[in-house]
């Protein structure tokens, strides 16, 4: 976002990578504690019980809701890169290849 920032000259870019930047800072503090806390709360570092099994079931949700957030993450920040690179005077396809270029990134 921070280079979304510094190489876009309008200043609705410029907002628009401060939002972006707020909006994934959040998310990432979200996957912390998804990935931090368990289901006991006094205990927050046991996950699995003496005999191996999970004691709040599986991890399976819990990171599916953090892959979900970053996918989200990436296609928000490839969608600010359509939208920055579309508006410069420039031919289509070599919009095009810088657009490529940033959905590489792309899960």
């Amino acid at each position: 976002m921070l280079l979304f920032k510094r190489i876009s000259s309008g200043h609705i870019h410029k907002k628009i990578s401060w939002v972006a930047l707020g909006i994934t800072l959040t998310l990432g503090f979200v996957s912390v504690l998804l990935s931090a806390l368990r289901c006991d709360l006094s205990q927050p570092w046991i996950q699995f019980g003496a005999a191996g099994d999970a004691k709040c079931g599986s991890l399976f949700a819990q990171w599916k809701a953090i892959v979900g957030l970053d996918i989200a993450t990436e296609v928000g920040l490839f969608v600010m890169a359509v939208h920055l690179v579309w508006g410069l005077q420039a031919a289509v396809h070599t919009k095009l290849r810088v657009i490529f270029a940033f959905g590489l990134r792309l899960p």
